[in-house]
């Protein structure tokens, strides 16, 4: 079936308007396969259903250039800087998939609610550089596995998110930047689907757990069946689950692995 939306893609009149870099991005057979995965998860299954699901997302990047964004000497620099206050790193295990680290509790909120009022438009460049970096490695994966040709896709990002530290002044904060992490999360169920397998959320406390019990249930549930949430009472079971789903090798001495020196633990919670 990928084959078929593929073609289906490469006749569609909008699609021919596109540039070259998004008509080629879209008539890919393993970006094809993760749109109809995508669609059987939701009960639209059929290259029918994610024809209009994938020339979107063409659209979108092709307005936006994505295909632009890693070469741009200026987004990339800033986008370095922007893992230094948000304290996060992508590496990847020894099968290339992507694993991304983020110290979510050891953020500084003043310095990062003064960012994002002050640069919204390019932290949100940003946000879609880190997730084409992961969509990426992740189709990279799978064409390497033969996803394209309509094997099981299991490469997926594991997000792990650190909330040691977070306290009621991270979840003010938060609040009253929903609109922009909204925006975020909008792009990444729109543009980049079936590109994240695990999200672990660790070392949280009451007040994470408050929280989560708020907004789970308006959470999809296809991303919610993501999520495992262990609290820093849990550290051992929390420890077991990193070096299961990504490898001790790989997973930073902090959260129980045996990977020492590990970015982002090495970061300051400000760029130097």
């Amino acid at each position: 079936m990928a084959s078929e939306l593929s073609a289906l893609l490469a006749a569609d009149p909008e699609v021919k308007l596109l540039d070259e870099t998004a008509r080629a991005w879209c008539k890919d057979l393993t970006v094809c396969q993760r749109y109809l995965s995508c669609g059987e998860k939701n009960g639209v299954p059929g290259p029918m259903n994610a024809l209009p699901f994938l020339r979107s997302t063409a659209k979108w990047r092709d307005e936006l250039r994505v295909g632009e964004l890693l070469s741009s000497e200026e987004d990339c620099a800033f986008e370095v800087k922007l893992r230094q206050l948000l304290l996060y790193d992508l590496t990847s295990d020894r099968l290339g998939r992507p694993i991304m680290i983020e110290r979510v509790g050891a953020w500084d909120m003043g310095a990062l609610r003064e960012a994002c009022e002050a640069s919204p438009d390019e932290i949100l460049r940003a946000h879609v550089m880190v997730s084409e970096r992961i969509r990426l490695r992740v189709d990279g994966t799978h064409r390497s596995d033969g996803a394209s040709r309509g094997a099981p896709m299991e490469r997926e990002a594991v997000l792990i998110f650190d909330c040691e530290g977070m306290g009621w002044a991270h979840i003010r904060a938060v609040a009253s930047l929903g609109g922009l992490f909204s925006r975020m999360s909008k792009i990444d169920a729109e543009h980049f689907p079936e590109t994240v397998g695990h999200i672990f959320v660790v070392n949280t406390s009451r007040i994470f757990t408050a929280l989560w019990a708020a907004v789970s249930p308006f959470v999809a549930s296809g991303t919610k069946a993501k999520v495992h949430i262990f609290s820093w009472a849990n550290a051992a079971a929390m420890s077991e689950a990193l070096r299961e789903a990504c490898g001790a090798e790989v997973v930073p001495a902090e959260l129980g692995g045996m990977l020492t020196g590990a970015k982002p633990y090495t970061w300051p919670a400000t760029p130097a």
